[in-house]
């Protein structure tokens, strides 16, 4: 749920995106004979999409766990006898 908030939060959304403007400005602002410089812009870029893929795959974890938990709840409720239905299960639903 941390990863789906960070991702959602537009602070941190601008300040990636600003980064990945500035990484850009330096790879195209650099002279040829600064390689090192256009290869650490390019570090920092890639890294910042990996903390995002990161982010993202944390978030289709948790999407899939609550659609397993979701169908497993229905599979229960489905096989649960009518005649000892108390009326008193409980269904945990993902949003």
């Amino acid at each position: 749920m941390a990863a789906a908030s960070l991702l959602a939060h537009p602070d941190f959304i601008s300040t990636i995106r600003e980064l990945g403007v500035e990484c850009f400005a330096v790879f195209t602002d650099t002279k040829p004979s600064e390689a090192n410089k256009r290869e650490e812009s390019y570090n920092l870029y890639r890294g910042m999409q990996a903390i995002e893929e990161q982010l993202n795959a944390r978030v289709q974890t948790q999407v899939e766990l609550v659609r397993r938990i979701d169908a497993d709840n229905l599979e229960d409720i489905a096989d649960y006898p009518e005649d000892m239905d108390d009326g008193q299960h409980i269904i945990i639903q993902g949003d």
